[in-house]
């Protein structure tokens, strides 16, 4: 016969979650500032006055004596004083009267947080996540506002970057530094740390996001700052932008370069083209990457020769040129030789530099077939995202160009780049040339000595499938002086994916505050972590520093800044800092998420 099922009952226990209240835990301890408060204040003072009698500061021979006196008779605190008469003695029993009720006290909220903590099945996390809590914060990132108000000053040069909270300060790096967010899908990059930066940065933001929840969640807080940008090569999410309030851009080189002076017009064009070519699947792919070089050479001499013919100023030679948009440029980078031949070119009228170019062009179309195949190939694959431009860019109403002087201006505008799951191998290249430029015009800015605006900021989501800038490494060392940019990423090894291992290291040095985010298994990346905080020893030591890496509480993260050791913080609560309305149902289709964590309630407490 076989037994019945088991009716063992579990008792339900109380969950200690993130957000559970865990102060009980504190109180326990309340009993001894509160005696220390009170003894130092009677030392202060020097005198008592019980009874109508002053009494002085009690010796410990009096307390012994009152102590002791009571034990023998049997005698209650309370009776003491009945039992002395000498001022002395009369001291001596106050004191111990207040011992023990604070005391007292300490154990009734002892005996409170015992039950609680036994009700809750005795977890350790709380407490783990309690005793790690601000331990060995440095002072220098302790503030009690922020952002960091004005004026700023070589010492102070922003308004620094809010990492967290240590108790009721918030834990703020300062400004110039950039800051390297490392953590897994669901750890909480964007919403406790990218997106409370980026909704409440005084200065202009360029942000880059897979995900629609990072505008959703700082859009509010960035219209009343500023005007709101949105970008996405296709027009796909045109109508969700214009129905939040941001004014769809597109990014069209052509017309960019025709804004741009003759004089330096060749040299815009060879850095865009450099730009979009980086993101070639052929670029420092060894020989391969010859196709790369040729490909940059060519789409800079097509975006000259198109610049000038769509100038609406006439050129050196006095006369008007023809119009060219981007849609005509794009069909000469696919046909080498068709350009060569069009009668369009033939026919205008172009300045040196645009005859020069045309020089050029002619003798790559002599080229052999396989050759132009090639390089035509390359230049379809950095350009491809660029046809909807094309389209949306031209006719009488054409959409907007990025703001060129976005991160320059003294207006805090904001660029939000989007991209989806679907479209980020897609779009990559334009992407990255959108982002390089925008960094590229910032570096290049000579601002005006006697203001200090706040700086740009960049906060590079999803840095790894959005924003590889194949320079990246070297552009953190030179902009530091005047933007400042936060990189979020999931793993440390998609570092050395998209920039070798050299690259990730100097990406890595280059980054003087690195946050890691909880939820981490991949104990190669751990051990690679443990190293960067200067503790790799030995290899037992590797993998004891690994194991603590990966044992960081959920809403915690361990940061190493500069020279300080690693420390850990609580996050920025989010409930705090980001808008009070959610993302909802109106995402653009393929907008998914890829954090899982759950989305922050309205706000209750306003930002101030």
């Amino acid at each position: 016969m076989s037994e019945g099922p088991d009716k063992t009952t579990v008792k339900p226990s109380v969950s200690l979650g993130e957000n559970t209240p865990t102060f009980w835990v504190t109180v326990a301890a309340a009993g001894i500032p509160t005696v220390w408060l009170v003894l130092g204040a009677a030392l202060a003072t020097g005198t008592w006055v019980v009874g109508g009698r002053p009494g002085g500061w009690p010796s410990v021979s009096a307390l012994w004596d009152v102590g002791w006196r009571m034990a023998a008779d049997g005698a209650r605190l309370d009776e003491a004083w009945l039992l002395v008469s000498q001022t002395d003695a009369v001291v001596a029993a106050a004191w111990l009267w207040l011992l023990a009720f604070a005391y007292t006290a300490m154990l009734a909220f002892g005996a409170s947080a015992l039950y609680r903590w036994q009700e809750a099945g005795w977890p350790t996390s709380a407490l783990a996540g309690l005793f790690q809590f601000g331990g060995g914060l440095p002072k220098q990132f302790r503030h009690r506002s922020w952002p960091l108000p004005p004026p700023y000053s070589p010492q102070v040069p922003g308004p620094g970057v809010l990492l967290g909270q240590d108790r009721r300060s918030h834990v703020v790096s300062a400004a110039g530094r950039p800051v390297l967010v490392l953590g897994p899908t669901g750890s909480g990059k964007t919403r406790h740390v990218i997106a409370p930066n980026a909704g409440h940065w005084p200065g202009p933001v360029v942000a880059t996001s897979v995900k629609t929840a990072l505008a959703e969640w700082t859009l509010a807080h960035r219209a009343e700052k500023g005007t709101c940008y949105g970008y996405y090569p296709t027009g796909r999410m045109w109508d969700w932008m214009r129905q939040h309030g941001i004014i769809p851009v597109v990014w069209d080189p052509v017309r960019m370069l025709a804004e741009v002076p003759a004089s330096g017009r060749r040299e815009a064009a060879t850095m865009l083209a450099q730009f979009l070519t980086s993101q070639s699947s052929s670029h420092d792919a060894g020989a391969q990457g010859i196709w790369a070089t040729l490909a940059q050479q060519y789409l800079s001499e097509v975006l000259v020769v198109a610049a000038e013919m769509g100038d609406t100023e006439p050129p050196d030679n006095g006369q008007q040129s023809g119009g060219v948009g981007l849609s005509t440029a794009l069909s000469w980078m696919m046909d080498i030789k068709g350009m060569s031949k069009d009668p369009m070119l033939k026919a205008a009228n172009l300045g040196p530099e645009g005859q020069r170019s045309m020089r050029r062009l002619k003798t790559l179309a002599g080229k052999d077939d396989r050759f132009q195949g090639s390089v035509e190939i390359t230049a379809k694959e950095v350009t491809g995202s660029l046809e909807f431009t094309a389209e949306a860019g031209e006719g009488p109403d054409p959409a907007p160009l990025v703001p060129a002087d976005l991160t320059t201006s003294d207006a805090a505008d904001t660029l939000y780049l989007i991209a989806d799951h679907t479209s980020q191998t897609t779009h990559k290249p334009v992407f990255a040339a959108v982002s390089r430029w925008l960094f590229h015009v910032t570096e290049s800015h000579q601002p005006d000595p006697d203001k200090r605006p706040p700086p740009p900021l960049f906060a590079l989501d999803e840095l790894a499938n959005l924003a590889r800038l194949a320079d990246l490494p070297q552009v953190l060392s030179t902009v530091r002086t005047r933007a400042q940019v936060i990189c979020g990423i999931q793993e440390r090894s998609q570092l050395e994916a998209g920039w070798g291992p050299a690259g990730a290291r100097t990406l890595t040095g280059n980054c003087p505050v690195k946050m890691q985010l909880p939820g981490s298994s991949d104990a190669s990346a751990l051990r690679d972590w443990a190293m960067l905080a200067g503790t790799d020893d030995d290899d037992d030591s590797d993998a004891d520093q690994a194991a603590s890496w990966r044992t960081i509480q959920q809403g915690h993260a361990r940061v190493i800044a500069d020279e300080h050791p690693a420390f850990t913080i609580k996050m920025a609560d989010p409930d705090r800092w980001l808008a009070d309305t959610v993302p909802t149902a109106q995402d653009p289709p393929g907008s998914g998420s890829d954090d899982t964590s759950e989305r922050p309630p309205p706000a209750d407490r306003p930002y101030t």
